[in-house]
């Protein structure tokens, strides 16, 4: 449920916040970009540190909502955790092609990425509930690669920059959350 409430909350997030403010630019494809830049390190640094928190602190929380005999669920949950912060990543290019009315791509960008997923998650059945969770951060790093290409191409943000712009706050978040979890007793 934790990990349903975040990937919901971003969801939702990103669709009825940056989709607005993204719409208020798409005469102005220089200002679109730096927009959307922005607006993609806020929503990282949002999630990331949450994200980040939530894996490091993901035994306490398992024992603490559900008791001792929940704890081989840990495991499960840090993955789907990792999984989530690429999310938004995902949902900010999709509201981009949205706002500059090119939807179409949207379609022609679906099917390789369900037929991907279908073969990962077959993979993934062979090993499990774990390897299921594993397979979600697999589906969600690709989902979020596919979807930056016509950013690439649409406003000239190339993979290298956009790569660039959300790893640090998700390296930083990392950092954050393994102190914090050296500090919780």
């Amino acid at each position: 449920h934790l990990n349903q409430n975040v990937n919901g909350t971003t969801s939702g997030i990103v669709q009825k916040i940056t989709l607005p403010i993204l719409a208020k630019y798409q005469q102005n494809k220089e200002e679109l970009l730096e927009r959307f830049g922005k607006l993609m390190r806020l929503l990282i640094l949002f999630i990331a540190p949450i994200s980040a928190i939530l894996f490091f602190l993901a035994k306490d929380i398992i024992v603490l909502l559900w008791g001792d005999k929940w704890i081989d669920s840990v495991r499960i949950f840090q993955y789907l955790i990792i999984g989530t912060v690429f999310a938004p990543i995902s949902q900010m290019s999709l509201s981009l092609l949205q706002v500059l009315k090119r939807t179409d791509i949207i379609l022609k960008l679906e099917l390789p990425k369900k037929i991907s997923y279908c073969i990962l998650i077959a993979i993934g059945f062979r090993f499990g509930v774990l390897g299921l969770a594993f397979v979600q951060i697999i589906t969600n790093m690709i989902a979020s690669l596919v979807n930056m290409y016509p950013t690439k191409n649409l406003l000239s943000y190339s993979y290298l920059k956009q790569l660039k712009d959300v790893f640090k706050y998700i390296f930083y978040s990392a950092i954050i959350g393994y102190i914090i979890w050296l500090i919780v007793p």
